[in-house]
């Protein structure tokens, strides 16, 4: 459950980045006798051989049950402002990556061939997870 749960935080940070790649992966997982932690580092990159990825999309997960799946009508507004904040992020990092793609294809450096270079963007992450 552990590599799972840091599975989706990396993604989520790549999506967020609008990064399609992650090198130098490392994870390391301390266990004592009432917490799980694990903690990832890696780079990540935007490669030119590979597909931008889609903004992240954040939706309310916490809907009442007994109410058909209607969501709670308690919502926390800074909650959703960092949201919003996040996706519109997310959206402005993406279109970055689109025109940094266009202006590697503009200069030539676009993918020719399977073994030719192509443009990249890089950044340090790292993520972790504890669980009681």
């Amino acid at each position: 459950f552990i590599e799972y749960d840091l599975h989706k935080h990396i993604m989520s940070k790549l999506k967020i980045r609008s990064h399609n790649a992650v090198f130098g992966l490392r994870s390391q997982i301390s266990v004592s006798d009432g917490l799980i932690t694990c903690m990832t580092t890696g780079t990540s990159v935007l490669l030119g051989a590979l597909p931008i990825p889609q903004p992240i999309i954040i939706s309310r997960a916490d809907t009442d049950p007994l109410s058909g799946g209607v969501a709670c009508a308690d919502r926390d507004p800074g909650r959703e402002k960092l949201a919003h904040e996040l996706m519109e992020l997310s959206e402005a990092n993406r279109r970055i990556a689109q025109d940094l793609r266009e202006v590697a294809e503009d200069l030539g450096l676009a993918r020719r061939t399977v073994g030719s270079s192509s443009s990249s963007s890089s950044s340090s992450f790292s993520s972790s997870s504890s669980c009681c």
